[in-house]
């Protein structure tokens, strides 16, 4: 049952515009057609021998508190959040995380009795992904990174960054650098995208959305990677975004989302039940070769 559904106006609906009922599980965003995360977590419960389904809810911006709300109401037993929710749904929160006030973004809810928990799993689900594909290189890699975005992905990645190393040099490239004022909480710097520099990267990270549509442009149209850096695109395509493909034309080591996809979700699938997550089924589920 991986059927996309919508809340607006106060209530569920299917995409018939059918009335619905709130699944065991859901994911919260706009867009959310496109999630894999379904597909993943029901792989998760079938493997756990629990009840219900997991399904992406597109709910728009001015209607998220009402969606948290009527989720709670409803016995939703956990939500997720993405792309524009994670930094807006801590107003929706009885209680946030030490994790989740630090990076200033939830991905995770979790039900308390009177009310929502926020965590965060996508710093430790980042950190995992970046461990696997850089091995014992984890050091180097981190020297000088570079961060496209500012939201709360952006925000994640940065914290796994500093939990790994205090003295790498950290930077945001963002759309509009006078909006970003809690850089300097990373010790980061901030500098305009356009017409940045990654020559010097160890690490480029991009944490837009761009490239869930195979024909959005690198963000960075113009700028050379370093020969021997890494770079990671958090959105999972089934190809090569166009920023990765600037990075394998120059030799550099690259991967998608998809291992930090997974890796957060199994993070967030222990939080809601405990025990240990099915990783390597919930990697299966989505194609993944964990």
């Amino acid at each position: 049952m991986s059927e996309t559904l919508e809340y607006r106006n106060g209530a569920l609906f299917d995409a018939a515009g059918a009335p619905a009922q709130w699944p065991r599980l859901a994911l919260l965003g706009d867009p959310v057609a496109h999630s894999a995360s379904p597909r993943m977590h029901d792989a998760a419960l079938r493997v756990a021998k629990l009840d219900g389904h997991y399904q992406a809810v597109r709910v728009a911006p001015a209607q998220l508190e009402s969606a948290a709300a009527s989720a709670f109401a409803a016995g939703v037993t956990g939500l997720n959040l993405t792309i524009p929710h994670k930094v807006s749904i801590l107003r929706c929160v009885e209680r946030a995380s030490e994790e989740v006030t630090r990076i200033g973004a939830a991905n995770t809810l979790l039900r308390l009795n009177n009310g929502w928990a926020a965590h965060n799993t996508d710093a430790r689900g980042f950190a995992m992904a970046l461990q696997a594909l850089v091995g014992r290189d984890l050091d180097a890699a981190v020297t000088d990174v570079h961060i496209i975005g500012a939201g709360g992905a952006a925000r994640a990645v940065a914290a796994a960054i500093r939990s790994i190393s205090i003295s790498s040099r950290l930077r945001f490239l963002v759309r509009r650098p006078e909006s970003v004022l809690w850089a300097s909480e990373f010790g980061a710097t901030v500098e305009p995208l356009d017409g940045a520099r990654v020559e010097t990267a160890t690490l480029v990270v991009q944490a837009t959305p761009l490239g869930l549509d195979p024909n959005d442009p690198s963000p960075l149209p113009h700028a050379e990677f370093a020969p021997g850096a890494v770079a990671m695109d958090l959105v999972y395509a089934s190809g090569a975004t166009a920023v990765l493909r600037q990075a394998a034309a120059a030799r550099c080591r690259y991967e998608g989302g998809a291992r930090m996809l997974v890796a957060q979700g199994a993070l967030s699938f222990t939080m809601w039940f405990g025990g240990q997550s099915p990783l390597a089924q919930m990697a299966e589920a989505i194609g993944f070769d964990w």
